[in-house]
């Protein structure tokens, strides 16, 4: 829930903020369209080779977690939700000890918590505990599947589990990743894009959240092209286990990294986002600071260390989408 306001508003729209938080009234014909929006996107969604690779990996990567289910739910699960089904919901995920309040803007602390304190202090906590979501306890083993789709391209997608930001490999990782498939200078980009002109894209990355994280390796080829193009993504996942990155990868992977992370913090709505995701995750205020740090203590050797813990390519569950024969 998020509200934008200028300085003048800002005691009305807590008003109106703490009445939608503290009294919503879910009125049935609204859920109906909502219900249907939802389902027309989902829909959508189904026609998008990447939505759907991204459904299928997040399954194969953590199998019977949460996780592993799309958030938006099913056409037909959405299509049996009811008003009491949202009320239950809300009653029991919206919560004051399972609220984080960030604010951002032309307001001081004491401002913030007396205006905010004044509105929702009276916010009942409930006598049940919050419902609580385990870290992935089921072991990910390995899986290829295939979604055949009429269509030019298609879309490659590798991913397994990793670590999150609370582990001291996620800042060499996110380095490694970089070199591998981060940019128009990383190995993968060079070597399927322009040496070989087979993929439209390629890229990889690091994917952390709350109760855990993952890490994958994504292309868009021509249908004819894929078997050859998942050979080079595994051999290049491959090398990156056995030869140690050049010093000029490391230092351009380690600018990227920390010069491009102000451009997360370059609005009141992105640093707002980034409080609230940071305290919700358990990083510490001082999480922008400490990331930057760490990336820039990253060396030749913690790459090496984690693509071999992290890239072996027996160990990434894939999934194709597109007219596979």
């Amino acid at each position: 829930m998020a509200l934008s306001v200028q300085k003048k508003d800002f005691s009305l729209g807590l008003d109106l903020l703490s009445e939608v938080v503290l009294s919503p009234t879910f009125p049935a014909a609204e859920v109906t369209r909502k219900v249907a929006e939802i389902q027309a996107a989902i829909q959508r969604s189904n026609e998008d080779p990447g939505t759907l690779a991204t459904r299928a990996l997040s399954r194969l990567v953590y199998p019977s977690h949460p996780y592993g289910r799309p958030v938006e739910g099913t056409r037909e699960s959405v299509a049996r939700l009811t008003r009491d089904d949202v009320v239950k919901f809300y009653a029991r995920q919206a919560r004051p000890d399972a609220t984080v309040v960030a604010v951002v803007g032309a307001v001081t602390v004491d401002e913030a918590r007396r205006e905010i304190t004044a509105r929702l202090g009276s916010w009942a906590r409930p006598s049940d505990p919050p419902p609580s979501i385990t870290p992935p306890t089921v072991a990910m083993t390995p899986h290829e599947e295939t979604i055949k789709r009429e269509l030019t391209q298609s879309t490659l997608m590798f991913g397994r589990r990793a670590v999150r930001q609370t582990e001291p490999d996620y800042f060499p990782l996110s380095v490694a990743s970089y070199v591998l498939g981060g940019g128009s200078t990383s190995r993968l980009y060079t070597r399927v894009r322009e040496e070989s002109g087979l993929a439209y894209a390629v890229y990889s990355w690091v994917s952390p959240a709350r109760y855990g994280a993952a890490f994958a390796v994504s292309a868009q080829t021509r249908t004819a092209e894929v078997p050859k193009v998942v050979v080079m993504i595994r051999e290049e996942l491959a090398r990156m286990t056995r030869e140690p990155v050049s010093e000029r990868e490391l230092a351009l992977a380690k600018q990227y990294l920390i010069g491009s992370f102000p451009f997360r913090l370059d609005t009141s709505s992105k640093v707002a986002d980034f409080l609230a995701a940071i305290e919700d995750q358990g990083l510490g205020l001082d999480y922008a600071d400490r990331y930057k740090e760490r990336i820039g203590r990253v060396t030749v050797r913690d790459v090496q260390d984690v693509a071999t813990k992290y890239f072996p390519p027996a160990s990434f569950s894939l999934v194709t989408v597109g007219e596979i024969k």
